[in-house]
């Protein structure tokens, strides 16, 4: 290893040329996903996460935080989100885009410092900055990118991918000084942060050690112990990666999905891979969501064997320490926790490919160099420098233009959700989770009948799932159709035990059926396994009410108050039961308690009412009935009591005034006539 290499040969101006045009084009390729909404996994990590709404540390373990349990970092990214500008999507937005524009700068310098290198400076240093450039456009122009750039939860990849890249810079311009271990310090930084974001970042210390062996003339033992401040500085995070793989990690099998095996994931790596480069050379057809593919071996076998001459051509590349073997192991070593033998839960995303497209787009620039230097027999310093440089140019301007327009065209599909699922439906309509997350996102909107046809497709193709049980089932609940809705709430809660809200809709419309010994195990289930969940209480008192036991409703619904003292429906079910048990004193109570959270509710004021007036109290009645009366000035009943009250407390024509309100309303009432009668009106 030398101990320092020439300066860079690019001009500083130069170099803040090339930076500029690199922020611009990419930004405005980018800047219609900023009005993108959240979708998907926004949901659990953004707008149900709990942890995000406070830059204080949270007391959730790690452990029941999900995803965002392993991925720390990102998570303090949402809460920062979410203290500038709570749950506005734009917010969260600009910061994707950001950090992008930051990783398109790092890997410009990183692509032209190592161009500069002299292992490649006699072939690429006199046009470093201008390749470096087109490697950074074409990558960070790409369509590929707008699945970890646009979709805010993807954010685990793109903040992975910045300090990924952070590494490897800070590693280079180590290597390129005579001081070395400030940036070998920030290169152990930059891994321990990316640590906290996706696991993926393990394999950076390998790329580092490759990069070592290609370019800095390193011997695999000697690289370690020349660079050991370096080495040794990725040692806290790769502690971190275990620490938190053990406390919050998520890798492996979800109970929403099939059981995956190792050799499963193994088998549907080929196919996925040859998508990757399909799509990183043709782009059309994006997909949000590619669904299940199941590969057989057979089915498996000739895509392992089109990848056998890439393998080889890298490895060859590799052991004869060639430039271009770099670009190409980035590739395959970035993919290698994704697209082994690792049991994810889905074979292949585009996000994945955020980082590893890096790789196979310097490639590609790198290759049509030589393609387009051998046609015009150009070499440095002779030849028809002017024309074939001009050529290079204008190629990298079309196919920049030609991403750049995809790009924007790619963003504008997450502009709506349902829009989004549509596509994906459309591009893959056998793929259960899209028709899932379709229906799923049009049940919210409201759209009930185009929700029951897609959940029931994904229900045809997926029966197995709790979720998608679940949702139809809630579906025809809310259509009306009961009876449908049962038998698939109980078949969810039989797949999944601990899915509560398929338990507790069971339980609800089971009550609503009048058979609350059906319901009563479903919520007894619910406190137990949540004991703070204040409407399985509520609902739980309500069977044990409809079955007669008054004094376990009467605990059931006193739980229910003492958890959420502001929830009106416990505290109108603790009346009804003191009611029930001839308690009115205690009744009173929480029905005045009630009508205080909620004094627009007639009803309440009715009831309270009531239970004065059964305590023989008329005139502590009276202004609840006159308030029910102004709430609800058509209730016949309301009018009739507060009549009765008045004719008691000796206001014979105020109780007139009310009967005759009744007969307006009811010319043929037979009560209020006879009540006119014995007044005398």
């Amino acid at each position: 290893m030398k101990d320092l290499i020439p300066s860079p040969t690019a001009s500083p101006r130069m170099v803040r040329v090339c930076a500029l045009i690199l922020l611009l084009a990419v930004g405005l390729a980018h800047f219609g996903g900023l009005r993108g909404v959240f979708t998907l996994d926004d949901r659990r990590d953004i707008l149900e996460n709990p942890t995000i709404r406070t830059l204080a540390p949270h007391p959730m373990p790690l452990s029941e935080r999900g995803v965002m349990g392993s991925r720390p970092l990102v998570n303090v990214s949402f809460a920062v989100n979410y203290a500038l500008g709570e749950l506005s999507p734009r917010g969260y937005h600009i910061f994707n885009l950001g950090v992008h524009l930051l990783s398109c700068l790092l890997l410009f310098g990183l692509a032209r410092r190592t161009l500069e290198n002299d292992r490649a400076s006699p072939r690429y240093g006199g046009l470093a900055a201008p390749l470096a450039l087109a490697m950074a456009l074409l990558w960070g122009l790409h369509p590929l990118t707008t699945h970890a750039v646009t979709y805010v939860d993807q954010r685990c990849e793109s903040l992975m991918g910045f300090f990924y890249l952070a590494v490897l810079y800070c590693a280079v311009r180590g290597w390129h000084t005579a001081r070395t271990w400030p940036w070998d310090c920030l290169a152990g930084l930059a891994f321990l942060l990316g640590a906290g974001c996706k696991e993926v970042m393990v394999t950076a210390p390998l790329l580092v050690w490759l990069y070592g062996l290609i370019f800095e003339h390193g011997q695999p033992r000697d690289l370690l112990r020349q660079r050991r401040v370096l080495f040794w500085g990725f040692v806290p995070g790769a502690l971190a990666l275990v620490i938190l793989a053990f406390l919050g990690g998520t890798w492996g099998s979800n109970p929403q999905y099939p059981t995956i095996t190792p050799w499963q994931h193994l088998l549907n790596q080929p196919e996925a891979l040859w998508l990757y480069l399909r799509l990183s050379f043709w782009p059309q057809d994006l997909c949000f969501d590619y669904g299940w593919m199941f590969s057989t071996p057979a089915q498996a076998a000739p895509y392992a064997l089109a990848l056998l001459p890439l393998l080889g051509a890298t490895v060859w590349a590799l052991w004869r320490r060639h430039p271009l073997g770099f670009p190409a192991v980035w590739f395959f070593v970035i993919l290698l926790p994704s697209s082994s033998i690792v049991p994810l839960k889905e074979f292949a995303n585009e996000y994945r490919m955020y980082l590893p497209l890096a790789g196979v787009t310097s490639l590609a620039v790198l290759g049509f160099f030589e393609v387009g230097r051998a046609a015009f027999g150009w070499r440095p310093g002779q030849g028809r420098g002017r024309v074939f440089r001009l050529s290079m140019a204008l190629l990298v301007v079309l196919v920049a233009a030609a991403l750049g327009w995809r790009t924007h065209m790619r963003n504008l599909d997450y502009r709506s959700e349902v829009g989004l699922w549509e596509q994906t439906v459309r591009l893959r309509p056998g793929n259960e989770r899209a028709q899932y997350n379709l229906g799923t996102v049009l049940m919210r909107q409201g759209n009930l009948e185009e929700a029951r046809v897609r959940l029931t497709e994904a229900l045809r193709l997926y029966p197995e799932r709790p979720e998608t049980n679940n949702n139809l089932a809630l579906t025809l609940f809310r259509l009306g159709r009961q009876a449908e809705a049962l038998p698939l709430f109980l078949e969810a809660a039989r797949l999944q035990p601990d899915l509560e809200e398929a338990r507790f809709n069971s339980g609800t419309i089971f009550n609503i059926l009048g058979r609350p010994q059906e319901a009563l195990p479903h919520f007894e289930a619910l406190v137990r396994m949540n004991p703070g969940d204040v409407k399985a209480w509520n609902n739980l008192g309500q069977s044990l009410g409809m079955l007669g036991r008054l004094d376990e409703a009467l605990a059931a619904f006193g739980q229910a108050v003492s958890l959420s003292p502001g929830m009106v429906e416990a505290r109108h079910n603790l009346a009804m039961t003191l009611d029930r048990m001839g308690r009115l004193e205690e009744a009173v109570v929480q029905f005045r308690e009630a009508l205080k959270l909620k004094p627009d509710s007639p009803d309440l004021a009715l009831k309270t009412a009531s239970v004065l007036l059964r305590l023989n109290r008329p005139q502590e009645s009276l202004p609840y009935l006159r308030e029910a009366a102004r709430l609800d000035p058509g209730n016949l009943v309301v009018r009739k009591n507060l009549g009765s009250v008045l004719a008691n407390l000796g206001r014979p024509d105020d109780a007139a005034m009310q009967y005759r309100e009744v007969l307006r309303l009811k010319p043929d009432d037979k009560e209020a006539k006879e009540a006119l009668r014995k007044l005398g009106r």
